[in-house]
């Protein structure tokens, strides 16, 4: 089969505050305009303004994507507010998350929208054909109190596709995965390349809000094209997509489960890890491994040696160092190619357009850490230093599958592992500590 290519872009210059005042990593957010604009008024949007970009953007992604063409004739619903913590503890307006319903009286659902509640940000963060993330917020809270957890039902935003309901400590169980985080403060959640583009963020907003789509810039963008996931995107957390997955909990050796490999239940805990699923969807789309029922057992043999050979927690989380190994030593019984694969810390618009223009998806990891509201150094190897007492094992991070680009890359494309629907996310949705995976063959 033809794979369609995707094109994606963004130089992004990561700034780390070592042992800062506040001992928290920095993306360099703060920009010339936003300290100008003092008051709340300048620097946060109200539900009005928001709700007319998405006014504007809505039939516009309808026009120029073809995945969202229902969306010609969609409106936004009405909107969920979502919050950032401060770094002195309290609470500002991140974004407004709007359904997207079509038209006539059974209001049918179409997706959503994330608009910025901020003036700094991009006025659209996120926007896709899946369920809301709110209508997660029930299950999530179950988990949370599953494990002990009392969820205070405040919603939390913080960049990508990362909504959770708050609990407490600065913490939050996460919509999708359903684990708990630590939530970053609101400096630390979106980054940008430098002033300049911050102020043309804050231009941009003035534009949308009082004129029309052509006013916002390249965010307004024309249509996408992708790498040609979707044959290979499977919803992974709930075990669905594609059934037959294997489950956890199973007897054996995590680490040398030669029984387990395929279909047979795995010996570690509910589900492989979201770093193995994002390895697998890149190696079944390499090896044209389509998502399909005949094929789960192929699925489940590469998840599985990507979990031993990644080292793989019990509580589902990869040190970033493992990674690359986990594809150089995958087992050639399983797959055609040989893989090479590193890691990137420093994150740009052209690392993307160039790899997804040569056919290569990447992954994008959000750090699974406690260090953001103490003292943390990352090494270049990927490990944390880190004072916090609070048992690390009991954090997740995310990682997605980044496998487009709109706008120069301004806009990415990416496979969560809770749904099978693409996202598009704001480039720079993502804490200054954020790593890639770039994904090759041999």
């Amino acid at each position: 089969m033809t794979k369609k290519k995707s094109l994606l872009s963004s130089n992004r210059r990561t700034v780390l505050k070592k042992l800062g005042a506040i001992g928290i990593a920095s993306t360099g957010l703060v920009s010339t305009t936003a300290a100008a604009a003092d008051t709340k008024k300048d620097k946060f949007v109200s539900v009005g303004e928001a709700k007319r970009v998405a006014e504007q953007m809505i039939p516009h992604y309808g026009k120029t994507d073809s995945e969202f063409k229902p969306w010609q004739r969609g409106s936004p619903g009405s909107p969920t507010k979502y919050y950032t913590h401060t770094t002195d503890g309290g609470y500002d307006p991140a974004a407004y998350v709007f359904p997207v319903v079509g038209r006539g009286s059974s209001k049918e659902a179409l997706g959503y929208i994330t608009i910025s509640a901020r003036r700094t940000w991009a006025p659209v963060l996120e926007y896709s054909t899946a369920k809301p993330p709110g209508t997660r917020q029930e299950s999530a809270k179950e988990k949370a109190q599953a494990m002990g957890d009392s969820p205070s039902g405040r919603l939390l935003y913080q960049g990508g596709v990362s909504y959770g309901v708050e609990l407490s400590g600065q913490e939050m169980v996460h919509l999708g995965t359903h684990q708990k985080m630590v939530t970053r403060p609101d400096s630390d959640i979106l980054g940008y390349d430098d002033d300049k583009q911050a102020v043309d963020t804050h231009a941009r907003w003035e534009n949308a809000t009082k004129n029309s789509v052509s006013g916002m810039g390249t965010i307004a963008g024309s249509g996408s094209n992708q790498v040609g996931m979707t044959d290979y995107v499977w919803d992974a957390h709930v075990g669905d997509g594609v059934s037959g997955s294997d489950t956890g909990n199973g007897t054996g050796n995590r680490n040398d489960c030669s029984g387990c490999l395929g279909l047979d239940d795995d010996p570690w805990k509910d589900w492989d890890g979201c770093i193995p699923i994002a390895g697998t969807q890149i190696v079944m789309y390499h090896e044209n491994i389509e998502n399909t029922y005949s094929n789960r057992g192929k699925r489940e043999k590469i998840c599985d040696e990507l979990h031993m050979e990644m080292k793989t927690g019990d509580d589902h989380s990869t040190k970033f160092k493992n990674i690359p190994g986990g594809f150089q030593d995958l087992n050639l019984t399983f797959v055609d190619n040989e893989y090479g694969a590193n890691q990137e810390l420093l994150i740009s618009k052209n690392l993307f357009t160039s790899d997804i223009d040569k056919g290569q998806p990447l992954m994008i990891n959000r750090p699974s850490d406690i260090c953001n509201w103490g003292v943390c150094i990352e090494s270049e190897t990927g490990d944390d230093v880190d004072t916090s007492s609070k048992d690390k094992d009991s954090y997740d991070g995310h990682t997605v599958v980044a496998a487009g680009y709109q706008n120069g890359g301004d806009t990415l494309e990416v496979f969560t592992s809770w749904d099978t629907n693409r996202h598009n996310i704001s480039y720079g949705s993502w804490g200054s500590r954020t790593q890639v995976t770039r994904v090759w063959t041999k």
